[in-house]
């Protein structure tokens, strides 16, 4: 349990990360430059990614494809 939780948490951490690039470029204008929105907006558009695959049957909705998407979405910032 406490390693669930903990994989979760770091995997919300990461995606944060890997998107507070975009945040900061879209939400610029706010004073903390988007850094509130980074986790929600990393997860979101990680997993949008994902299931936009998944649906258009490019890729699986496996982890292989989410990882790629998760990097992705830290390779646009």
């Amino acid at each position: 349990m406490i390693t669930a939780i903990f994989v979760w948490w770091l995997t919300i951490q990461l995606l944060g990360v890997l998107a507070l690039p975009l945040t900061q470029w879209f939400f610029r204008a706010l004073p903390d430059r988007g850094y509130a929105f980074s986790k929600a907006f990393g997860l979101l558009l990680t997993g949008y990614l994902a299931w936009l695959l998944a649906m258009l049957g490019i890729a699986p909705f496996e982890r292989g494809p989410i990882v790629a998407c998760a990097l992705a979405v830290g390779g646009l910032g």
